[in-house]
């Protein structure tokens, strides 16, 4: 029985190593190897225990790909994380955060236009990369991440410069 266990517990630390999985999704793959159901037991805890599974963690994770990469709605990522065995109170949790996330960002957003629109016309003699230098350490003085940094600054360039 203990050869079982470990057997499946690597199996399952490999399956681990292609990408994040929830909980059931381990569950489900071990069943298919025909696992007993007190090995997949064991083995889910101790994989919870040393946080190689946690369905908040992967619910949080599944979200932020699947807007990044896959560009899905809110209501199919909720669908694909029931499938996946995540519950309703995860997954409304994580969504919730990462909206209010999406809605800090576009306000630090409007506000970093704010400054490069007060600011560039300090700069518009100035070689565009020397602009972005200027520009982009006086919003990260002032907190900014480089993503509203970038995007602020190059929507203000994209007429003068075509970019």
């Amino acid at each position: 029985m203990q050869n079982e266990f470990e057997k499946y517990y690597n199996y399952s630390l490999r399956y681990l190593t292609i990408r994040s999985r929830s909980e059931k999704e381990i569950r489900d793959y071990l069943k298919k190897k025909k696992v007993s159901p007190e090995t997949i037991e064991k083995i889910t805890s101790k994989l919870k225990e040393h946080n190689f599974i946690n369905d908040e963690e992967f619910a949080k994770w599944w979200i932020g790909q699947r807007i990044s990469f896959k560009q899905r709605a809110f209501k199919v990522i909720k669908i694909e994380l029931q499938q996946k065995g995540i519950t309703s109170e995860i997954i409304e949790d994580q969504i919730s955060i990462r909206q209010l996330a999406d809605k800090n960002q576009k306000q630090d957003l409007g506000m970093a236009q704010e400054i490069v629109q007060k600011k560039i016309s300090k700069y518009k003699n100035f070689p565009k990369q020397e602009i972005y230098q200027k520009l982009g350490r006086v919003l990260s003085q002032k907190g900014f991440n480089w993503d509203v940094i970038k995007q602020s600054i190059d929507e203000a360039l994209k007429g003068e410069y075509n970019t």
